[in-house]
């Protein structure tokens, strides 16, 4: 499904002033194209991931799915924050099946998609287990799973791995990186590290106070793994996007 973001604005009030947060934005993100999101903190990109997902209204301009308005049609994405999201009342089996049983897919449905994604994110073991006794990442496999499992057509990610240390951070995004070239799908993922950007995203959007500064295109073979973050190539775009982030102002 494609994603037209058409001179958005957003400004938000206080009692004393009104701050802006995204600035006349446009893109177009072509479906099942894998977009990241840069730029620095407070540049406006958790805002502008928002108002796609349709959590936020733009003060101007619009956000559409395939040529339908988003505030109009039906939404057809799914939301992963850098904060867990599993409910701490399922457990594993039940967290990545909850949407299925919400849409009441049939019992054998249901568990053919469980067992796919339990098996292709490793967490067969763990399927009755609750999040309390997960670790860090183990809990984020739990988000991809329901994501995958949902089989929504646009999964947006906030920072989904901000939180985790850096050997898990490189096990998730492979596995995603897994996921996504097994199953398409138009991916909108914001992050603060160039490096992840590049890895996972086929362009590479940079922000600055809100307004849209430059696109690269991360055009390196597929599938993808994180030695290829030696690359000269590969260490030469990050270079850019570091200059191109640090130049503004």
């Amino acid at each position: 499904m494609s994603i037209e973001v058409k001179n958005v604005s957003v400004s938000f009030k206080d009692k004393n002033a009104s701050i802006s947060a995204v600035n006349d934005f446009s893109c177009r993100i072509a479906e099942n194209e894998f977009i990241a999101i840069v730029g620095r903190s407070g540049c406006g990109k958790s805002t502008l991931l928002n108002v796609i997902a349709g959590y936020i209204v733009p003060n101007i301009g619009s956000v559409s799915l395939n040529e339908s308005n988003l505030g109009e049609g039906e939404r057809s994405s799914i939301l992963i924050f850098q904060e867990d999201s599993v409910f701490p009342w399922m457990t594993v089996a039940e967290n990545i099946t909850y949407g299925l049983r919400i849409k009441k897919n049939s019992y054998e449905e249901i568990d053919a998609v469980l067992n796919k994604y339990l098996e292709s994110t490793g967490l067969t073991k763990f399927r009755d287990f609750f999040p309390k006794d997960l670790s860090g990442g183990l809990k984020k496999r739990v988000d991809l799973a329901r994501a995958y499992a949902i089989d929504t057509n646009i999964i947006l990610m906030d920072e989904p791995f901000g939180s985790l240390d850096s050997h898990t951070r490189q096990q998730m995004q492979e596995l995603l990186l897994q996921l996504w070239n097994s199953k398409k799908k138009t991916i909108v993922f914001v992050t603060h590290d160039i490096e992840e950007a590049i890895l996972l995203a086929d362009k590479i959007i940079v922000m600055d106070k809100g307004s849209l500064i430059q696109t690269y295109i991360s055009a390196f073979e597929r599938p993808r793994v994180n030695q290829m973050k030696y690359n000269e190539a590969f260490i030469s775009l990050r270079r850019n996007i570091e200059s191109k982030m640090t130049n503004e102002n």
